[in-house]
């Protein structure tokens, strides 16, 4: 069973990548389906993060790897981040676990925010998964400083 935690987490960019708050860095590996592919180094438990951006910044794909257990976010299209979601727009998600694909689904709905993002998920299916709504905000909070904060949608 993946969970994912409410909480804050802070990431700075820099030129091999980006640093988390915990000082871990998601190395700039190289070019993925047309834009940078940021992943960090993988660690002696296999424990490793991918992060497929395309041309524009923007969120592909999101993989966590850890003790052969495959967590992976995939979007379409691109999940903005940042000023380029001028407007607001909708984007599908799927997650999948290990070798099972789309075991959730849903869209995210995505609107501007005071220096950033703010994101809604609905999940679609299974069923069940509709009742548990969440929200996270991207937030750039100094220059080059990127914090991401993921809590319960309050109705």
């Amino acid at each position: 069973m993946a969970a994912l935690p409410y909480g804050t987490w802070r990431m700075e960019p820099k030129a091999a990548g980006f640093t988390t708050g915990n000082g871990r860095l998601l190395h700039r590996r190289g070019v993925a389906g047309g834009g940078p592919l940021n992943e960090r180094d993988t660690t002696a438990d296999g424990n490793a993060v991918v992060a497929e951006l395309d041309v524009n910044g923007r969120l592909r794909r999101y993989e966590h790897r850890d003790a052969g257990r495959v967590l992976c976010l995939g979007f379409d299209p691109p999940l903005p981040t940042d000023a380029s979601a001028a407007t607001a727009e909708s984007v599908a998600y799927e997650i999948s676990l290990d070798g099972f694909p789309r075991l959730v689904d849903g869209t995210a709905g995505v609107q501007p925010a005071r220096d950033g993002v703010s994101i809604v998920w609905a999940h679609a299916t299974p069923a069940w998964t509709t009742g548990y709504r969440f929200t996270s905000t991207v937030r750039h909070t100094s220059p080059g400083h990127v914090e991401l904060e993921v809590a319960p949608l309050l109705r």
